[in-house]
């Protein structure tokens, strides 16, 4: 017997086809993704054909029988993904888009995963998301699709702007000197004619504790140490001395200059999981 391709393929590839056209009439480039990871479609923005920095993903998902996910008023499409899809996506720097072909009506509704209206329970295996019938992708819907994405890549550039103008208020209403690092996990303070705190947050939290346990000393003691340490260390290494490692019997293992210390200290800094 000859092989059968039953009909939800064909109206899968169908819905690939249909979203395929809908972006590229607009200007957008489309990808195809081969290997079934949860996205189907990378697409591209392009302004006036002048490419842009800003992409998304799409997964598509079909329907002959819209009726059948239409909530009771009409206004969603209650729609089953796979949960753990729907986890690794909250993770994604890009926009995912969840679009939906009602091939029975050519109508494709669309929603971004990481920013539902309402918050969708990722316990089942399937979680039900609600795709709001009013997000047709359309020129306009594409249009709003598209502000969306660059205000989602933006968003850390927003981030970071805030935060530098809460840091310059605080400074003017109670002059403290502050310098913050978010990547870092670094708050540097300082109230004049006092002594400087630093507090540290995030990932860099997690090692100043795990390396003062170590020592078997106070967080602070050992911050203070640490940086009186590595203040000497530096500055020695400036003057042209080498930080040498030697085994047990004092035979050098290992032997730094301060280019080769800083080189191994930027390999240790991107290897570090976030």
């Amino acid at each position: 017997m000859s092989p059968r391709r039953p009909p939800h393929h064909v109206n899968a590839d169908r819905a690939i086809f249909r979203l395929q056209a809908a972006f590229i009439e607009t200007g957008c480039t489309v990808e195809e993704l081969r290997r079934d990871y949860g996205e189907d479609l990378l697409v591209r923005l392009f302004n006036q054909e002048e490419a842009s920095s800003f992409f998304f993903y799409v997964q598509a998902k079909s329907t002959s029988n819209p009726d059948r996910y239409l909530t009771r008023d009409n206004q969603f499409m209650r729609y089953p993904f796979d949960s753990g899809h729907l986890k690794i996506w909250r993770e994604f720097w890009e926009p995912v888009v969840l679009a939906i072909w009602d091939a029975k009506n050519d109508v494709i509704y669309w929603e971004i995963a990481q920013e539902p209206q309402e918050p969708w329970d990722t316990k089942a295996k399937n979680s039900y998301c609600r795709i709001p019938t009013s997000n047709i992708l359309d020129e306009i819907g594409i249009k709003r699709l598209a502000a969306r994405t660059r205000r989602r890549h933006r968003r850390f550039e927003r981030e970071r702007e805030g935060a530098q103008i809460l840091i310059e208020k605080l400074k003017d209403l109670s002059d403290i000197e502050i310098d913050y690092n978010p990547q870092a996990g670094i708050l540097y303070t300082k109230k004049p004619d006092s002594e400087a705190q630093i507090t540290f947050f995030g990932k860099m939290a997690e090692k100043v504790t795990r390396a003062a346990a170590k020592a078997g000393l106070p967080e602070d003691e050992y911050v203070n140490r640490a940086i009186i340490q590595g203040s000497e260390i530096y500055m020695k290494l400036a003057d042209g001395a080498t930080l040498q490692f030697t085994d047990s019997e004092g035979v050098i293992l290992k032997e730094w200059n301060k280019e080769e210390l800083d080189d191994h200290l930027q390999k240790m800094e991107d290897l570090d999981e976030p």
